[in-house]
């Protein structure tokens, strides 16, 4: 199987971190392009949910995985689900979505 997308979600939790490293060891192994999704609006603790937290998270897995990562605000999650394929038969083999 050769992926060409790895979709993750991320609330910057420990639980999210270890699924967001799984996710960049998996499009490394298939040189495929991470989409870093993560809430951007304050809950709580507002650094944890800052624009920029999820920025430095994707330049981190780049430098530690090569791979080309795209942080992306959660909210597009839908949009980029919808985009990505045209059906469920086309997306077999190019769309993996942790989470």
């Amino acid at each position: 199987m050769s992926l060409q997308h790895v979709l993750t979600l991320t609330d910057h939790g420990a639980a999210a971190e270890r699924c967001v490293e799984r996710a960049a060891e998996l499009a490394a192994r298939h040189q495929a392009r991470l989409h870093l999704f993560a809430p951007l609006a304050p809950a709580g603790d507002a650094w944890r949910h800052h624009p920029d937290r999820v920025g430095m998270r994707a330049r981190q897995l780049v430098r530690r995985h090569g791979i080309e990562v795209l942080p992306q605000p959660l909210h597009t999650l839908g949009q980029a689900l919808a985009t990505s394929t045209t059906g469920p038969r086309e997306a077999a083999g190019r769309l993996l979505v942790l989470h």
